[in-house]
């Protein structure tokens, strides 16, 4: 039997061996981003930095749309699944992916070779086709990912992500000595992740369904289980998380972003035992939602209230250090972002409580109200921003994330502990 689907205690630990290994997994992904960023502000110009910030948002959205339409509804869905089902569930949905990632990187590549035979004068900082295979690559990775957080594959899946940060670092160091510019960084991952891909396929002999049925059943199931409304929720949660980047980009200027991207990096990795924790419970928790809300309640009230005290803590050192990190992380740049460190503090401490909210309506496959609640936040979020910016400057970029969270802190929990 797959060991994600053993028999689980009454008790959900906090602390656990996979636990530990969902945490180091996603902790080693964040370290690569951190590195990349690093190396970006310190040897190359903060517009290429701010085109950095721009284009891993884009991959966030890209990844919060595959999980919205694939990997939750999967991971939740196949979690329930008997062995059998639940491989040939998976499989067609893999070969579907594969499929459309194919088309989609092609379609590209045409359009790259017709921009470049016109010769326009205003190229893009990026060829299209570059960040069409970044994104392929990079959702594949993912996919996978979740994929073996199914199947059980903790200790696998971080051999997989320690071997790409080596990758991936490695290629990087050696080009900030050299030119460290968008592409050049945008090539690194493209390449790194391929390299994660061949070593994933070779460890895992990963097998997609040749059926075309299976592989449209497959995803028809997923979009009907949640993915049909869960898509929206997170394309407003998107736009509320980002929101800070293409605002303060458009009002300000693309430096402002950088600031603001910069300061956030600092409180990740207490956003990376979140992500790390989620990803690694989500299946037990999915099996144990309907008959044992309360213990399932307990271990996500748990882990919320633990990372809140590690996130004050956190942002208390930072403060008391903050002098020695602009000058040895930010390089002296960036001096006027103490109080965009608070605040990006408040916005931590308030998304960890939502989290754990939200992550109890997935559980329990209410996407539509996630949806409904997410949509009309993300436009207050926006809103608020946008007349916060023009009012304050760069922080009231923040002003909106913290005002739609409240909102939907107080909803969400309303929501699940009266069903």
């Amino acid at each position: 039997m797959d060991t994600a689907f053993r028999q689980t205690p009454k008790k959900i630990p906090v602390i656990s061996f996979r636990s530990i290994t969902g945490i180091l997994s996603v902790g080693i992904i964040s370290a690569g981003n951190f590195l990349a960023s690093y190396l970006m502000i310190n040897f190359s110009t903060e517009t290429d930095y701010g085109l950095y910030v721009s284009i891993l948002s884009g991959l966030m959205l890209a990844s919060g749309i595959q999980n919205a339409v694939v990997c939750t509804p999967m991971s939740i869905g196949a979690a329930k699944m008997e062995v059998r089902q639940r491989n040939e569930f998976v499989s067609s949905i893999l070969a579907f992916q594969l499929a459309f990632l194919f088309v989609t990187i092609l379609a590209t590549f045409v359009f790259d070779l017709l921009f470049n035979a016109f010769d326009f004068e205003n190229s893009p900082p990026i060829a299209l086709s570059l960040l069409s295979l970044l994104t392929a690559t990079f959702l594949l990775r993912e996919f996978l990912r979740i994929r073996g957080y199914l199947y059980g594959e903790a200790t696998a899946i971080l051999a997989g992500d320690f071997f790409h940060f080596l990758a991936n670092g490695t290629f990087l160091i050696i080009l900030s000595r050299f030119n460290l510019n968008i592409e050049a960084v945008a090539a690194t991952l493209c390449t790194s992740n391929c390299l994660y891909l061949f070593f994933e396929a070779k460890r895992s002999k990963i097998h997609t369904s040749t059926d075309k049925k299976s592989a449209i059943k497959a995803l028809s199931d997923a979009w009907q289980r949640g993915g049909k409304w869960s898509l929206p929720g997170v394309l407003a949660t998107w736009a509320q998380n980002n929101a800070f980047v293409y605002l303060s980009a458009m009002l300000i200027s693309i430096e402002a972003t950088a600031m603001l991207a910069a300061t956030r990096l600092l409180l990740m990795p207490v956003n990376i035992i979140s992500s790390g924790l989620n990803v690694v419970y989500r299946p037990s928790w999915a099996k144990r939602i309907v008959v044992e809300r309360s213990v399932v309640g307990r271990s996500t009230r748990r882990i919320c209230i633990s990372l809140c005290f590690l996130l004050t803590i956190y942002i208390v050192v930072l403060a008391l250090t903050w002098e020695y990190i602009v000058m040895y992380v930010f390089g002296g740049k960036f001096n006027d972002g103490f109080k965009l460190l608070l605040l990006w503090g408040v916005v931590f401490f308030l998304q960890n409580i939502r989290s754990r909210e939200s992550n109890m309506l997935q559980l329990l496959e209410d996407f539509k109200y996630l949806t409904i609640v997410g949509a009309p936040a993300a436009v207050l979020c926006l809103f608020v921003s946008m007349v916060a910016i023009l009012n304050v400057g760069t922080s009231g970029a923040l002003y909106g994330i913290i005002v739609s969270e409240l909102v939907m802190i107080t909803l969400f929990h309303r929501r699940w502990a009266r069903d």
